[in-house]
């Protein structure tokens, strides 16, 4: 796996197992972590995205738009190509993946830059924002 994961514990949000999974290039659905069912949610901000759940009490608190637009930029920030969701009810995780940048924006053989320090603040102010959200 090329990019970063990203673990949140002691998840107080959700209560049973929820996937958001990126479709790739060709709209192909990718499978989830758990054997949990499909949803057929219509969501504009989703619609490169299929939603499983095991649990539908939870569903409104996915379909927030503060939600919704915090996961949504941690994407840009990252400049990533895809990224996905999932928690087991305990944990919540976040797979950022980054096929031409392995190593996100630090630099492995050469000095920090200001602009390296300033776009991994970028990235770290989006998980923290993202984080505050499902607080």
């Amino acid at each position: 796996y090329k990019g970063t994961i990203i673990f949140i514990d002691k998840n107080k949000l959700f209560n049973g197992n929820y996937c958001i999974i990126q479709k790739n290039k060709i709209g192909i659905r990718r499978k989830p972590f758990a054997n949990i069912p499909l949803l057929n949610i219509e969501h504009p901000l989703l619609k490169n995205y299929s939603i499983y759940a095991d649990n539908n009490s939870d569903l409104d608190k996915i379909l927030k738009p503060e939600f919704l637009n915090t996961f949504l930029n941690i994407k840009k920030v990252f400049k990533s190509s895809m990224i996905d969701f999932g928690t087991n009810g305990n944990t919540i995780a976040i797979l950022i993946n980054f096929p031409k940048r392995r190593f996100c924006s630090l630099p492995l053989f050469r000095p920090l830059t200001q602009k390296d320090i300033h776009e991994l603040c970028k990235q770290y102010n989006a998980i923290l924002n993202f984080i505050d959200n499902i607080g």
